[in-house]
């Protein structure tokens, strides 16, 4: 997800392209599979107000890398602020799982769910 599709003002998000790994490192960004997947979603109250305290917390650690820092323009990002694939997503989620003593859910299939 781009920061660039994330409207905090309206509390909405643009889905408007899909990024795929080919082979465990190529990266392939690209339009979404059809104009009707295309589509502007509502954010939640709490899911805004996160990604609010979040693009603030993003803004200090790019201050923080000075020069270092890549500024992808994604929402998930490493420490240098380079996009995260879905792997490195996925391994954080299952920490996160572990640690909250969730059971763990393969994030596509919590995507299905929904």
């Amino acid at each position: 997800m781009r920061w660039a599709d994330v409207d905090l003002d309206e509390a909405t998000v643009s889905i408007t392209n899909t990024r795929t790994v080919m082979g465990n490192d190529l990266v392939v960004e690209k339009a979404t599979k059809s104009p009707a997947s295309e589509r502007k979603l509502p954010l939640p109250g709490p899911v805004a107000a996160a990604l609010t305290a979040f693009r603030a917390a993003q803004a200090d650690e790019k201050t923080a890398a000075g020069h270092g820092y890549e500024n992808s323009g994604y929402v998930l990002v490493d420490a240098r602020g380079r996009a995260l694939n879905g792997r490195q997503l996925r391994e954080r989620a299952y920490k996160v799982m572990d640690r909250s003593g969730l059971r763990r859910v393969r994030l596509y299939d919590a995507l299905r769910a929904a």
